[in-house]
């Protein structure tokens, strides 16, 4: 697995950010999604970069977070709305209005093409496994 779970996951302390890897686990952990959307959030933040590669957000927590929302709208049957899962799971550090403008930003430099294929996923995956090579599960 890319990035590990803590056993006990907790919700954030407010009013100070987290650091990014346990934000990012608490995410993972809180929705329980496949870990394709993890990989496709991934794959999202990485388009954007070979878009715009001067572009900076105001924090890699904002920039993962809106990347995830976005590619579990794409992949969930059913994903988590904004108003009653997103902004209540962070809502010590961000409101509603912060996480749909992110997310608006997020459709607006992706031109809202956020289709990946699964071979393009596959390959993808598979260069990050190989590149985090000890924290990769055995196929």
């Amino acid at each position: 697995m890319v990035f590990a779970i803590p056993c006990q996951v907790s919700p954030l302390d407010p009013p100070t950010t987290p650091p990014l890897a346990p934000f990012i686990a608490y995410l993972i952990a809180s929705t329980k999604y496949p870990p394709s959307v993890t990989f496709s959030a991934l794959y999202i933040l990485f388009r954007l970069k070979i878009y715009y590669p001067a572009i900076q957000g105001s924090s890699g927590h904002r920039l993962f977070l809106v990347a995830y929302i976005v590619a579990s709208k794409m992949l969930v049957d059913v994903p988590f709305s904004n108003k009653t899962f997103w902004s209540q799971l962070f809502k010590d550090l961000f409101t509603l209005k912060e996480i749909n403008r992110m997310e608006r930003e997020m459709c607006r430099y992706l031109g809202f093409d956020f289709n990946i294929s699964p071979s393009a996923l596959v390959e993808f995956e598979h260069h990050l496994r190989q590149g985090f090579g000890n924290n990769a599960p055995p196929d």
